[in-house]
């Protein structure tokens, strides 16, 4: 991402379990929404750290039938952090298996998108990437919003 700044977390105005909520609360603007978390839970080989990250773009566009395929293609022609989800029912792509439950959510077997800004909490600081010149704003944003 072209634009980039870093907070330190002793700097920041708020505690950090606050500023994590007012950075979901602020995201809820947003129809596309990311939070990955290891919620404090150890993980071999240090697991990863949480990331948020946001877009009012549109998801990435799949065919459905061959995603693995489909993902390796669009990999290897972006550069660019991709969030989302694969889907439980993709097994049925990998190997001759079915589900017969009923599907109660109805998202899709595959689901990405490419954020616009992303906040990546690392164990000291707190790196805010954006496409665009909005990283201080976004943050000004973050911070004046409540918290539900």
């Amino acid at each position: 991402m072209p634009y980039t700044y870093t907070i330190p977390i002793p700097e920041l105005p708020v505690p950090l379990d606050v500023f994590r909520r007012q950075v979901l609360a602020w995201a809820q603007q947003f129809p596309l929404v990311a939070n990955y978390t290891s919620n404090g839970i150890f993980y071999p080989y240090d697991g990863f750290d949480e990331l948020i990250a946001v877009s009012k773009g549109e998801p990435i566009k799949w065919e459905q039938k061959n995603s693995f395929g489909e993902l390796q293609q669009k990999l290897a022609e972006q550069q660019q952090l991709w969030c989302g989800y694969f889907g439980y029912d993709l097994k049925n792509q990998v190997e001759k298996l079915s589900s017969q439950n009923k599907d109660e959510v109805g998202f899709p077997d595959i689901f990405f998108f490419e954020p616009e800004l992303y906040l990546y909490f690392h164990e000291n600081t707190i790196n805010i990437y954006s496409k665009e010149d909005n990283v201080l704003a976004s943050l000004q944003q973050i911070q004046a919003t409540p918290i539900p």
